[in-house]
């Protein structure tokens, strides 16, 4: 599951069952970043992404993902090494672009975090059990697996468990564990976001990998076919995020327009904007405040100083606006 460097797929898997899972693999993972990226802007392509950004997407996903998901892994049951081999060689593929690398690691990430998050006590136990001797859960007790893997399935936050404190620096600048003897004590509620950090840091050496091994790997014939297609259908999955954030982003808010849409405004922007056009006049940090809204809102920097300009022509009293102006709280 965490698909290490050091553990390579070994054995041999028809190349029909190949081409199929990994076409399927990357159909999955590009639907699984489109659903998430549409409802999530720390997902949205350039943004940097946590862990937490991931936990909390996967939780925010609807139940088709977990069908999706179930379909994939149906479709993989006769061969199990059909999963393993179809993650190898969606890295070789997603290795040579940035943002193709981005969403693998996303969607990978999400894929994860769902799979996870539907296991039962004993599939977390032998999950755990599978990893133990892994650098991540080497210090837990190998007779508590069963307890730990129902506090984890509880989401029990009295229960802790010891993972390297190297793992849980997320956790650690969070304040969320505390540690002794270099050994971090995490809640059984962050086991996930843990779990998550050291998955996205095996996937990001495994790209660099990839990356070095690309042009040795290319030239077999089997896999000169299979990876350009997959490399095109993640490139496409890229393409379409990144139009509709651009979409999103592309709003435009004339000047005209302004008191037309003040209703909707907070009510402290609301405020400033009515007695900006009642006295013509604004505080210095009033106007900053107002000034940075109407940017966040789509006003570019010409309707900005178009705006400012005539509005502070007009006249106006200023004892009028020392009588009459409520300064909101920042």
């Amino acid at each position: 599951m965490f698909y290490e460097t050091n553990s390579l797929p070994t054995g041999s898997v028809n190349l029909e069952c190949l081409y199929q899972g990994t076409m399927l693999r990357s159909q999955l993972l590009v639907t699984l970043y489109r659903w998430a990226a549409d409802g999530n802007p720390d997902l949205c392509p350039n943004s940097t992404c946590t862990a937490s950004d991931i936990s909390q997407a996967s939780c925010n996903l609807s139940r088709k993902a977990t069908t999706l998901i179930s379909q994939f892994e149906n479709a993989c049951s006769e061969n199990h090494l059909t999963d393993v081999t179809s993650h190898y060689c969606l890295r070789l593929a997603a290795c040579g672009r940035r943002d193709t690398r981005r969403l693998l690691l996303i969607a990978e990430s999400l894929l994860f975090s769902v799979r996870y998050s539907n296991m039962d006590p004993g599939s977390v136990s032998r999950f755990l059990l599978r990893h133990k001797s892994k650098d991540m859960f080497r210090f837990l007790p190998e007779d508590k697996l069963d307890t730990i893997s129902q506090a984890i399935c509880r989401k029990d936050a009295k229960y802790t468990v010891e993972l390297p404190w190297t793992h849980v620096l997320d956790l650690m600048r969070s304040r969320t564990v505390t540690l002794d003897n270099g050994r971090a004590n995490v809640p059984c509620t962050y086991i996930l976001q843990a779990s998550l950090d050291y998955f996205q840091s095996i996937l990001q050496k495994g790209l660099d990998s990839a990356k070095a091994a690309y042009t040795t790997v290319i030239s077999d014939e089997r896999l000169a076919e299979l990876l350009p297609k997959v490399t095109q259908w993640l490139e496409a999955g890229c393409n379409i995020q990144q139009r509709k954030w651009e979409n999103k982003s592309s709003y435009r808010l004339d000047v005209e327009d302004i008191d037309k849409i003040d209703v909707m405004f907070p009510l402290c922007m609301r405020r400033f904007h009515r007695i900006l056009r009642q006295r013509h006049r604004l505080r210095h940090t009033a106007r900053m405040q107002y000034t940075l809204f109407l940017k966040s809102i789509g006003m570019s920097m010409k309707d900005a100083i178009d705006f400012w300009k005539s509005e502070y022509s007009k006249p106006h009293s200023d004892c009028q606006v020392d009588r009459c102006f409520i300064l909101m709280p920042a």
